[in-house]
């Protein structure tokens, strides 16, 4: 594998995954609404950048000009893409997305099992499993979350995908557990 300063192999054994993706740093996870005012075009509120981690037995496969992509190359987005890297090893938030989502997905089992039939995940990247019937399917609950003010995704009818920023805190994030508590138990 190709040296890099950058460890992020957690005490788990587990590597947080790197994807393509937009260089921002906005916290909660909750809905808000857009400001209706307009801001001023010099102001940056993120830069696309993208990246690819694997080891030299996938990336010695790929030859020059059989892959490329739109957010690759641009110096600047690449330069802030290394500070950003900075920034998430030294604030810590790999371990801190293992222990909030270790947090969240106990929180979440406390849920009774005649809704939530499981809590799975690592990290913050985290889905909840719950029981199908004519009146309760992933896509009600959404639409119920977004009601309540947080924002999720529905797969599968049964699976509903949780993603909070690694920033979240951890009043925010329970917040969202109060939310999603609430939610689950109107159905």
């Amino acid at each position: 594998m190709t040296e890099s300063k950058y460890d992020w192999t957690l005490k788990s054994g587990s590597v947080p995954a790197v994807v393509p993706g937009k260089l921002h740093r906005k916290g909660g996870g909750k809905l808000r609404k857009q400001s209706s005012q307009a801001k001023p075009q010099s102001q940056i509120e993120q830069l696309d950048v993208s990246a690819v981690l694997a080891d030299d037995e996938i990336m010695l496969t790929i030859k020059p000009g059989q892959h490329g992509s739109t957010y690759s190359g641009n110096p600047l987005a690449c330069r802030v893409a290394l500070a950003a890297l900075d920034v998430m090893e030294e604030e810590k938030m790999a371990e801190n997305a293992e222990y909030m989502g270790q947090w969240l997905r106990a929180e979440l089992m406390k849920t009774p099992s005649d809704i939530v039939t499981r809590v799975r995940g690592k990290g913050l990247l985290n889905a909840i499993v719950i029981k199908e019937t004519k009146d309760c399917d992933a896509w009600k609950v959404c639409l119920q979350l977004c009601d309540n003010g947080l924002l999720a995704k529905p797969t599968h009818g049964h699976i509903i995908r949780l993603a909070p920023p690694l920033t979240i805190s951890e009043d925010e994030l329970q917040e969202c557990i109060d939310i999603i508590h609430k939610t689950l138990l109107s159905f």
